[in-house]
């Protein structure tokens, strides 16, 4: 069963840091480039 196990780990560990990276590049541009729309 660790045969199935270990690749989803691995792209588990590598998948969650580069989406946060990515999302907050992305929200840094947004807010640089007044991307964003604030309601209230």
């Amino acid at each position: 069963m660790w045969d199935e196990i270990w690749p989803v780990l691995i792209i588990g560990a590598v998948s969650i840091p580069l989406g946060l990276w990515v999302f907050s590049r992305g929200e840094l541009y947004a807010k640089r480039h007044g991307k964003l729309k604030r309601s209230g």
